[in-house]
């Protein structure tokens, strides 16, 4: 409710006009000094018959937890998801204990993530004092296609190895641009990049949590 009129010193009159809100518009009723303002009707429960406009429907989201049993992608889900996707999240802490979190290209070799980093990342200088690492694949095609869509992710949780082997660089930038970028500009920026002086981290997994949303509850 807001008054018509300011309320204050040099206010004669012994009531006010108040303005109240109801489903039909704005009335003004009065209000006599010493009484209890009139509070404004209240709106029935949503969605109630005695409603003359409920509000629109929502569409039914889960209330349960993100990952369950039921909805855990399986091993061969799991490889195949990652070998067929190129954009993953890697987190690595940064010595005040902040995450530091970025998109990054990657490869999969069955058992073991495998990233080309670049010489002066962020990532490589946290990992040099602390080998804890997460990689986060997924996707959610829901934001494009609506709920029916569903969403999938996988969360890797596990430890860094660090190498500048030559050989090692060679192969694993190649992999990845090859999955990223297809065959023909792998070919073309293998060996520029390679240029910029980089280092393969392979991650071990330690701990997986999964889900996907199209599975049956």
């Amino acid at each position: 409710m807001i008054p018509s009129a300011p309320v204050g010193a040099g206010t004669s009159s012994k009531s006010l006009a108040i303005a109240s809100s109801t489903s039909a518009g704005t009335r003004l009723v009065r209000w006599t000094r010493g009484r209890t303002a009139p509070s404004s009707p209240k709106r029935p429960h949503y969605d109630s018959p005695d409603d003359p406009t409920p509000l629109p429907r929502r569409i039914p989201m889960s209330s349960k937890s993100t990952a369950t049993p039921e909805n855990a992608l399986t091993p061969e889900e799991i490889d195949g998801r990652l070998r067929s996707t190129a954009l993953a999240r890697l987190a690595t802490l940064r010595p005040d204990g902040m995450i530091h979190l970025t998109p990054i290209w990657f490869d999969w070799d069955g058992s073991s993530f495998r990233l080309t980093l670049g010489a002066g990342r962020v990532h490589l200088k946290n990992l040099a004092a602390d080998k804890r690492i997460t990689i986060l694949v997924d996707q959610d095609p829901r934001l494009e296609k609506g709920l029916a869509a569903g969403a999938w992710a996988i969360e890797c949780r596990g430890t860094a190895t660090l190498s500048q082997d030559e050989a090692l660089i060679r192969e694993v930038t190649h992999a990845v641009l090859v999955k990223a970028l297809g065959a023909a500009d792998a070919e073309l920026y293998t060996e520029p990049i390679m240029a910029e002086g980089r280092t393969i981290v392979t991650i071990t997994p330690h701990a997986w949590h999964t889900w996907d949303y199209n599975k049956a509850d």
